[in-house]
């Protein structure tokens, strides 16, 4: 048990770092910095390669980590708690590639500074942009909510 420490490290530092890297380069957008929005979302994009790569990787070393809470917590918030994450994280995932590619399509760079352009695309781009965000956030949540209860309140036997 003592690896998957490292890994759960990874993947929470990575959920972390991309909640807030995601919110500077809202900031980024909304103060008209189109080259920093730009790097920042790329940056984000990075975080979030890494954490697919890492949760994959945790989930090939550890395996199943068993819950050692009553049943009815079992069953009626963690397993609801898993399957919203699960499904929250994987849209997040689909919609993160929506963002990237509507941004790359929808801007033009011009005298070293890039611009979204005021077209059907840009405004999809800010849109599915900040429900990306919101996706990533809630990911972030019910990945830390996941981590508290299956190491904190119930505390799985160490073999």
């Amino acid at each position: 048990m003592g690896g998957i420490w490292l890994w759960w490290d990874v993947i929470l530092v990575t959920e972390a770092v991309l909640v807030v890297v995601g919110a500077f380069g809202y900031l980024a957008a909304r103060r008209g910095s189109g080259n920093g929005h730009h790097w920042l979302m790329l940056a984000a994009t990075v975080v979030v390669v890494v954490w697919v790569l890492a949760y994959m990787i945790m989930s090939l070393v550890a395996g199943y980590i068993r819950f050692d809470g009553p049943q009815k917590v079992f069953y009626y918030a963690f397993i609801p708690l898993i399957l919203v994450h699960s499904l929250i994280s994987t849209v997040a995932l689909f919609l993160c590639g929506a963002a990237v590619s509507l941004g790359f399509k929808a801007s033009r760079r011009a005298d070293g500074k890039r611009r979204l352009e005021a077209s059907p695309q840009g405004i999809q781009h800010r849109r599915v942009g900040l429900l990306t965000y919101w996706f990533f956030a809630g990911s972030a949540v019910t990945a830390y909510a996941a981590y508290a209860m299956l190491y904190f309140y119930y505390h799985p036997p160490v073999v």
